[in-house]
């Protein structure tokens, strides 16, 4: 179990997921409580595999610790996958900070803002009067992912740091003695963390190359998988010391270290060339001291290595340099992971005091959390106005129902007067319904003897011209005639006058057929034309064309063209009504 009030920590890297509990002790202080730490195997490089093994780490962890279900704690993630850009900004009132910020975020983050978890942190004043201010982000898919595995394991989040503003926090806390510009190499799988501090000014780079770049390295020299190269250079591995130094009798032994060296080389430069960035570009003074933090800062030698190439002191920073540690916490185990517990410290720092730097990266579901937290206060008020409100309605619903009662033996005697003239309504709409039935096929017949006789206004109001005649107005369904349908039955076919068959054929016209002909005329052709156009714009209820597309006029207006063998020609026309006419 868990122990009580403890404060749980845990740092994701890319090779390693590490644990801790600690404990306030009153007065601003840390006890650690106990802490683990879990490989990861394979390669980092290989997002296939990282995830299940970094969940696969994290049960380890959380089991080693003794977390109960639901424990509360904050994690770290790398500053790798964070967006990370000092800017300055003209100096403002407070409330004016966030507005400008968010501006500077939406104009150095590449993605769009509402897809990012970001937060920023004001590091000071320039001698100019600026604000200086660094500015964090992280995709919320990247964040949300990591956040789902971290509480799949059991752990409530509270919140979310980088891991190099965490080591910043731990060192603050345990070296507050030192004055002198100090630079904090935090050497971690894939990537490495370089701080500046400065006083109270800081900056900080991350770069790609990290303890898997020596593994790596070393897996491709040797010809072996990178687990195989991980194992020996956990084993025998060491940084060479180069120079006059004897090599190593055993040839694989000093090929691994000369390999180590060599990346270790690469490493330096990219620091040499921070250290030239930040003295150039941010003002700052040359690192007087050097401390390394890191797994990958484990390898031995690595501290000559780097006193050697940058001529400085360089020492191990040690994380617990002002945490107490509990009685049953071995005390050798502690002291050789203790400069790969600053992220952890960094994080404990966090839950039980104020820190310099409180950047905090909020995944979707800790957000949530939060909002749902804020407003409980307000939901505890709102609840017992309900109960309030609730027992005045029971006493004013008691009394109403008092007076209810006393209307409903009222309303019964009104009832049952009621009663009498609701049977006599009954059947008379039963007579209405007898009426209606014998009434409406009546009012149909009439309305479509009307509706025909418009179509047949119309048509003789289009077509009244000496230069055409029509012959015939045929009426059809899709295109075919009724006749060919067998539609209409013959007498034979229909049921006897005294019989009781309630069947009809119900069908619906959707086209007017028109045949005619039309005689020599100057525009005789044209005026055929000319109708068909009109009769696709007239206003009438009676015919109202549907809309004919330019491409169907050709099969809808077919007009035999003139020759000198006859006195008139022949022209169809097919009308595609708008509504159907239905006939029974």
């Amino acid at each position: 179990m868990a122990k009580a009030h403890s404060i749980t920590t845990i740092d994701i890297g890319s090779q390693t997921v590490a644990g801790a509990q600690f404990q306030g002790d009153g007065s601003g202080g840390l006890v650690l409580l106990g802490q683990h730490m879990s490989g990861i195997h394979g390669d980092p490089s290989v997002e296939s595999t990282r995830i299940s093994q970094s969940s696969i780490a994290l049960d380890d962890v959380v089991a080693n610790l003794g977390l109960g279900k639901r424990a509360k704690g904050r994690y770290s993630i790398s500053g790798q996958s964070v967006f990370s850009r000092f800017v300055k900004i003209p100096p403002v009132s407070a409330d004016k900070i966030d507005e400008m910020v968010r501006f500077e975020v939406q104009q150095n983050v590449p993605i769009p803002i509402d897809q990012i978890a970001w937060d920023y942190q004001v590091l000071g004043e320039t001698a100019e009067g600026e604000l200086e201010i660094g500015l964090f982000a992280i995709k919320l898919d990247a964040i949300n992912a990591v956040n789902d595995l971290v509480e799949d394991s059991g752990v409530v989040v509270n919140g979310v740091d980088i891991d190099s503003m965490a080591l910043y926090n731990a060192y603050r806390f345990n070296y507050p003695d030192l004055t002198e510009t100090v630079l904090l190499v935090d050497i971690g799988a894939r990537s490495t963390n370089l701080i500046y501090v400065e006083g109270d000014k800081i900056f900080s780079r991350t770069i790609p190359m990290g303890g898997a770049s020596v593994t790596s390295a070393i897996a491709k020299d040797l010809g072996v998988t990178f687990l195989v190269a991980e194992e020996q250079k956990i084993q025998d591995g060491f940084v060479a010391l180069g120079g006059s130094y004897a090599e190593n009798p055993d040839q694989r032994v000093d090929a691994i270290s000369k390999v180590a060296r060599t990346t270790m080389t690469r490493l330096h430069s990219e620091i040499v060339r921070t250290n030239n960035f930040y003295r150039s570009q941010q003002g700052g003074k040359a690192p007087q001291l050097v401390l390394l933090a890191g797994g990958g800062a484990s390898l031995p030698y690595t501290v000559e290595f780097f006193h050697d190439k940058l001529n400085l002191p360089v020492e191990y920073f040690n994380a617990l340099r002002n945490v107490a540690v509990a009685e049953g916490v071995d005390i050798e185990d502690v002291r050789t992971v203790g400069h790969r517990m600053g992220e952890m410290v960094g994080l404990a720092l966090r839950e039980i005091g104020d820190t310099p730097v409180k950047v905090d990266l909020v995944p979707q579901a800790v957000a949530v959390r939060r909002e749902v937290a804020a407003r409980k206060p307000f939901l505890g008020t709102a609840v017992a106005c309900v109960l309030a409100a609730l027992a005045a309605g029971a006493a004013y619903q008691q009394l109403a129902a008092n007076k209810l009662e006393s209307k409903l033996v009222a309303m019964e005697r009104v009832e049952r007067g009621i009663s009498g003239i609701k049977s006599k309504l009954g059947a008379l709409d039963n007579q209405i319904a007898k009426i209606d039935k014998t009434r409406l096929p009546i009012v149909e017949i009439a309305d479509g003897r009307e509706r025909w006789m418009g179509v047949i206004d119309q048509l003789n109001k289009q077509f009244a011209s000496d230069i055409l005649w029509v012959t015939e107005v045929e009426p059809m369904i899709d295109g075919e005639s009724i006749d060919d349908l067998g539609v209409i039955v013959s007498a034979s076919e229909l049921p006897p006058k005294n019989g009781n068959s309630d069947s009809e054929t119900e069908v619906k016209i959707t086209e007017l057929r028109v045949k005619g002909f039309w005689r020599d005329a100057p525009k005789g052709q044209d005026l055929v034309n000319q109708i068909f156009t009109d009769l696709q714009t007239a206003k009438n209820d009676a015919i109202v064309l549907a809309e004919i597309p330019p491409a169907e006029k050709s099969t809808r207006l077919q007009v035999t063209s003139r020759d000198d063998d006859h006195y008139a020609w022949p022209f169809t026309m097919t009308l595609p009504l708008a509504e159907p006419i239905t006939v029974k």
